[in-house]
């Protein structure tokens, strides 16, 4: 178990990891990615 201060240096990394890939990913790719999760529900329905 890690101390509290390698703990907040983590979760302080991945809030500036996700605001950079807000940044970089955003517009095409999470667009692809919700089409995806469509395609997914979709295809989970077809094999019930």
């Amino acid at each position: 178990m890690p101390p509290s201060g390698g703990f907040e240096s983590i979760r302080l990394a991945q809030s500036i990891l996700g605001e950079l890939c807000d940044q970089i990913v955003e517009p095409s790719l999470f667009r692809r990615i919700l089409a995806f999760r469509r395609q997914c529900k979709t295809f989970i329905q077809n094999q019930i």
